[in-house]
C-alpha cells in the first residue's frame, strides 16, 4: 500500500482541499485536443509500424509533445517484419463489395475475375473437391485456410466469425501467416450471406479481385516524452504508455489512437500540475511512451534499459479507452500479481473518490490479468511477462473494452470493488468494431467523448497520489 504524504506546502491536505485540487488538475485534460488528435491518426489509414504511415504518425506524435514542452526522443526499434495492405478491390458479379477488406499479410494478386465456390468444409483437401476449388474464389466463414489453399483456391472471402450478432456489416480482419501465397479478404456476415444465396440460386457468380501490397523488413519508432523529476526522487521513474499502430489493419481509431490520445492527455495534465505548484518538490520523472509496434517495441526497450527497468516506481498503460458495446466503465488489470496491489490500490482510491461525479466514471473495476499488450513486457517472467526479465514491477493496463465479446472474469474476494455493482460478475466491456474497418471516430471515440476524458483523469491523479505517498510505502 502507498500511505499518504504531507502536500507539497507541507501541511496535511483535508479532504475537501485535496478534492479541490484534484478536481483542477483533472480538468486540465482536455477532451478537444483528445478527440482531434484520434481524428488526425485516424486519417492516416493503418498505422504499421515500420511503414510509411507508421513514421507520419510518430513524426505526428513527436510534434505534439515537443509542443507540450517535453523533451522528446524517438528510437528506431529493431527491425521486424512489416507488412501493408496498399490498394485493393473486390466486386461480386459487378458490384463492388464495400466491407471488402485484406487480411494482414495477404499477399498481392493482379486483377483476376475467378468463379465463387462455397467452401465444402473441412473435406476440401480430399481429391472429389479439388477441381472445384482449384483457381476459384472461396467463400467462408472459417478463420483457418490452409486446406482451401492445398485444394487450389485463388482467393478466399471470409465472413468470419460468421454470426449475424457479430461483424454484420464490417468485416473483421484477421491475420495469415508470413509468407501467404493466397489473399483471404474479411467480408461482412451480410455480405457472405448474399454470395452464398446467389450460389444457392445457381449459375455462375463471378468475383473480381485485386491487390496491391507490399511485405519486408522495417523498423517501427517509438517515440518518448520526458518530463523531469526534481530532489531526491528524480532518478525514479513512472511510465505512461500505449502503442501507436493500428495493429488490427484498420484506421485504429479505438485500438489504439484512443490510448495515444489518453497518454498525451496524461503530459498535459502534469505539465500544468507541475507548473501550477500541484506536485511534490522532491518527484520521480514520468516518461510518456507511444510504442512503434504492439509487444515488439516495449520489449526491445525493457531489455535495453536495464537501469532504469530498476528504478521504475509503476507503469500505466493504455490499450481501448475509446469504447465500450454494453456498459460504461474504466478496468485496471492485474490484481492478481503481487507487484501491482499498491499501484492498483491507489487506482482503485482515484476511482472511488471520484466516482459518480461530473466529469468522472461511474462504472470502474480491477480485474485479473486479460492477456496481452504492452504492460505485460515490464512484468517479470514469473509474472506473466513477455520480455524475459525478472525484476518485480507493477505494470498495468487501463481500458474501456477488449476484443470482440464480452467476457465474465472471476474476481478474487479480496479486490471486489466499490465501483462494481454488487454480486454481478465482472464483466469486461467489447468493442464491436475490434479490428476491423469500422473502427472509426464516427463509430468510436466520437460516440462516446467522456471515455478518453475519464481514462486520462485516473491515471493522473493516480500518478500524483503516487508522487506523495512515502518512498518506499
Amino acid at each position: 500500500m502507498l500511505c499518504p504524504r504531507d502536500t507539497p506546502s507541507g501541511t496535511a491536505a483535508k479532504p475537501d482541499e485535496q478534492r479541490r485540487v484534484e478536481d483542477e488538475i483533472a480538468s486540465f485534460v482536455s477532451r478537444h485536443e483528445a478527440l482531434a488528435l484520434v481524428r488526425e491518426l485516424a486519417a492516416l489509414g493503418p498505422r504499421t509500424g515500420g511503414t510509411a504511415k507508421g513514421h507520419r504518425a510518430a513524426k505526428l506524435i513527436a510534434g505534439r509533445m515537443r509542443d507540450m514542452g517535453l523533451t522528446v526522443a524517438v528510437i528506431d526499434d529493431p527491425e521486424t517484419h512489416v507488412h501493408e495492405a496498399l490498394a485493393w478491390s473486390v466486386q461480386a458479379d459487378g458490384r463492388p463489395v464495400a466491407s471488402a477488406h485484406p487480411w494482414i499479410n495477404a499477399p498481392s494478386i493482379p486483377s483476376s475475375t475467378l468463379t465463387l465456390a462455397a467452401d465444402p468444409g473441412p473435406t476440401a483437401a480430399s481429391p472429389g473437391h479439388e477441381n472445384a476449388l482449384r483457381g476459384a474464389a472461396v467463400i467462408t466463414s472459417r478463420g483457418g485456410h490452409a486446406d482451401l489453399i492445398a485444394s487450389g483456391a485463388a482467393a478466399i472471402l471470409t465472413d468470419f466469425p460468421g454470426s449475424e450478432d457479430r461483424y454484420a456489416d464490417w468485416a473483421f480482419i484477421g491475420e495469415q501467416p508470413e509468407g501467404s501465397r493466397v489473399p483471404v479478404f474479411g467480408v461482412s456476415f451480410h455480405e457472405g450471406e448474399r454470395m452464398r444465396d446467389a450460389l444457392r440460386r445457381g449459375g455462375t457468380v463471378r468475383i473480381a479481385v485485386a491487390l496491391e501490397a507490399r511485405s519486408g523488413s522495417g523498423r517501427p519508432r517509438t517515440v518518448v516524452g520526458t518530463l523531469e523529476g526534481a530532489g531526491a526522487m528524480a532518478g525514479r521513474t513512472i511510465v505512461v504508455c500505449a502503442h501507436g499502430d493500428s495493429d488490427g489493419g484498420g484506421p485504429g481509431a479505438d485500438d489504439n489512437a484512443s490510448g495515444e490520445a489518453a497518454t498525451l492527455e496524461v503530459a498535459r495534465a502534469l505539465i500544468r500540475a507541475a507548473r501550477g505548484g500541484h506536485l511534490p518538490a522532491s518527484r520521480p520523472r514520468v516518461l510518456f511512451m507511444i510504442w512503434g509496434k504492439e509487444y515488439h517495441s516495449s520489449e526491445a526497450w525493457v531489455r535495453a534499459n536495464g537501469e532504469t527497468m530498476k528504478g521504475l516506481i509503476a507503469v500505466m498503460n493504455y490499450d481501448q479507452v475509446g469504447t465500450g458495446a454494453r456498459r460504461n466503465a474504466l478496468y485496471y488489470e492485474g490484481n492478481d500479481i503481487a507487484a501491482n496491489a499498491g499501484l492498483l490500490r491507489t487506482i482503485e482510491s482515484v476511482a472511488v473518490d471520484h466516482a459518480g461525479y461530473e466529469g468522472y466514471w461511474k462504472e470502474h473495476t480491477s480485474c485479473p490479468s486479460m492477456g496481452g499488450t504492452d504492460a505485460f513486457a515490464f512484468l517479470s517472467e514469473s509474472q506473466g511477462g513477455t520480455a524475459g526479465g525478472d525484476l518485480e514491477v507493477a505494470a498495468t493496463t487501463i481500458f474501456s473494452a477488449a476484443w470482440d465479446r464480452e467476457k465474465k472474469v472471476e474476481q478474487p474476494e479480496a479486490w471486489r470493488s466499490a465501483g462494481w455493482p454488487k454480486g454481478e460478475d465482472v464483466v469486461i466491456d467489447y468493442s464491436r468494431y475490434y479490428h476491423s474497418p469500422a473502427d472509426t471516430p464516427a463509430n468510436t471515440t466520437e460516440a462516446e467523448p467522456h471515455n478518453i476524458e475519464r481514462a486520462a483523469r485516473l491515471v493522473v491523479l493516480t500518478i500524483r497520489r503516487l508522487m506523495l505517498a512515502r518512498p518506499g510505502s
